[in-house]
Order: structure tokens, then C-alpha cells, then sequence
């Protein structure tokens, strides 16, 4: 299930450009509540979303898709979390990716530390989310020279 519209695929006939992330958000949460709050609260604040229910449904939006950031929550129920953040990381390399979790963040496993930009732990406040996207967006998105 997903909200929002889906970013622009990436068009083989035009010149490759530098990674540039856009202001797309990608949202990997299983809680329909919590997703489209989020969504909104994303949609309100200039950001375009994907959300998905699933690690699968994840992977497969990512798939010639650019995101500035992604959210995922690291407790899905068809895969690890620690998976799709390895997945989306190969699909994704320009991508910051925040894992959000119901654990405390010293409880997570090394790995996972090691390769996301942030972790927030749920509930995660919305307005350091958005801190965390625009953040983001701003310091990978440059003027052209």
C-alpha cells in the first residue's frame, strides 16, 4: 500500500547526472496509524513520499527511484530491518538512511549502527524527522557550478 506519488524514475536517454538525492522521502513502516501521519505531516512540510508497508514493497519503490532520505522502521513483518537497509543501501547509495526502532538504540545490533546515518528511536517525534530530512536535502542538494 503506498501514499504519496512516487519519484521520477531516473531516464536512460537523458545525460547521467551527479547523485544529487531529491526531496523525496521514502517511509518503510508496517503501523498504518503511524505511516500516515507521517506521510502527511512529510506532504505538508514540501516533501514528496513513498510509503511502504514491507521490506519487499521497499526494495521494489526504490528501484530507479531517487530518494534524499528514507525512514525504516527496523521491525517489519516479512523482513529484517538490518535487509532492507542492506538492500536499500545497494539500490541507494546516494540515500541517508535513519533506521526507527522500538528499541533503545544501545541494543542494536553493531551492524546496523555502522551503516545508517541515524537512528530514532519510536516514538520518533515528527519534527526531528523532518530535522533530519531537510537537513539533508539541503547539504546533498547543490547549486550546479
Amino acid at each position: 500500500m503506498r501514499l504519496g506519488r512516487k519519484p521520477p524514475q531516473s531516464d536512460p536517454t537523458q545525460e547521467p547526472r551527479s547523485p544529487q538525492p531529491a526531496a523525496h522521502v521514502l517511509l518503510v513502516e508496517d503501523d498504518v496509524d503511524t505511516a500516515e501521519i507521517l506521510v502527511e505531516f512529510f506532504q505538508e512540510n514540501g516533501f514528496e513520499v513513498l510509503w511502504a508497508q514491507t521490506g519487499r514493497e521497499a526494495l521494489d519503490g526504490a528501484r530507479g527511484a531517487d530518494f534524499g532520505v528514507a525512514f525504516v522502521d527496523m521491525s517489519l513483518p516479512d523482513m529484517e530491518g538490518l535487509d532492507v537497509v542492506a538492500g536499500l543501501r545497494a539500490l541507494l547509495p546516494a540515500t541517508r538512511i535513519a533506521a526507527v526502532t522500538g528499541y533503545r538504540a544501545s541494543t542494536l545490533a553493531p551492524e546496523l549502527l555502522r551503516v545508517v546515518a541515524e537512528v530514532f528511536e519510536k516514538p520518533a517525534d515528527p519534527e526531528r524527522l523532518l530535522a533530519f530530512a531537510r537537513t539533508t536535502v539541503s547539504r546533498d542538494v547543490r547549486a550546479p557550478p
